[in-house]
């Protein structure tokens, strides 16, 4: 059996294990079609528990094609039958679809890292995980400027320097792709983002549209009014904890750009 929690995050096409059903009617699967499973380590994190958990759920299913996909392990080939059979049989959470807060990407901790992302991500992932939104918000955590994960197209992007991170809002990926909107000329210090990351997806929750995304309801409402209203949002004592760690804005490199700069 599966360890509770040791597979953080399962990916099934199924509204009845937790996805809505407009995400299985916007894909157009019939109901009798192979989907695909998405197992996800806890952000990326591997340990024997996962591996044995893991290990167990193919030998369950033999017929199953077995893939490493970027930050998940993608189980091909899985009848919606045998879905709910490992649903339930190994106490898998069911991922997050259709409008809401997915799981954030993040990069791995390399040696040009200014900071661990880790940490930070994991309490994002805590805080925000599955949260209804207007449409899907992914947050992406990275550990430099390089860009390796592409952190300004998330919808909200943490891209870290030594002191804090520079955060980004309304990026996304797609045929009319849009980086995201630099929210503060400020570092805002680690200890501070979870709250900022909290309300700006309050606001978006209040002012988005069904089916807008972050961008969208930035380029509609404006980046200015955006920021106030999650200014309002924040406590008293965060804009004074901003201040006092304020830095002077220093031009972002473009990914590929050194990220050993000092800022």
């Amino acid at each position: 059996m599966l360890a509770p929690g040791s597979l953080s995050v399962l990916h099934a096409g199924l509204s009845s294990v937790g996805w809505s059903a407009d995400v299985v009617s916007h894909r157009r699967r019939p109901p009798t079609a192979k989907l695909e499973v998405r197992v996800f380590p806890n952000q990326g994190k591997v340990d024997d528990a996962f591996l044995q958990s893991l290990w167990q759920l193919v030998a369950a299913h033999p017929a199953a094609d077995l893939r490493l996909a970027d930050d998940k392990v993608a189980i091909r080939g899985l009848s919606p039958e045998e879905q709910l059979v490992a649903v339930q049989a190994f106490q898998l959470a069911t991922g997050n679809g259709g409008s809401c807060v997915r799981t954030p990407v993040s990069c791995s901790h390399c040696h040009l890292g200014q900071r661990d992302p880790l940490p930070l991500t994991l309490e994002v992932k805590d805080r925000l995980l599955g949260r209804p939104s207007p449409d899907k918000l992914v947050p992406i955590v990275e550990g430099c400027l390089y860009g390796c994960v592409n952190g300004a197209l998330g919808d909200i992007g943490l891209r870290a320097v030594r002191r804090g991170y520079y955060v980004t809002v309304g990026g996304y990926c797609g045929p009319r792709s849009r980086l995201g909107d630099l929210l503060f000329d400020e570092i805002v210090p680690e200890e501070l983002v979870p709250e900022l990351c909290d309300a700006i997806v309050c606001c978006y929750v209040e002012a988005g549209r069904a089916g807008e995304r972050l961008g969208e309801t930035i380029d509609r409402v404006g980046l200015v009014g955006f920021k106030e209203a999650v200014l309002l949002r924040l406590s008293a004592g965060w804009s004074s904890a901003l201040i006092a760690a304020a830095n002077p804005l220093r031009t972002i490199p473009n990914s590929g750009s050194q990220a050993g700069a000092k800022p």
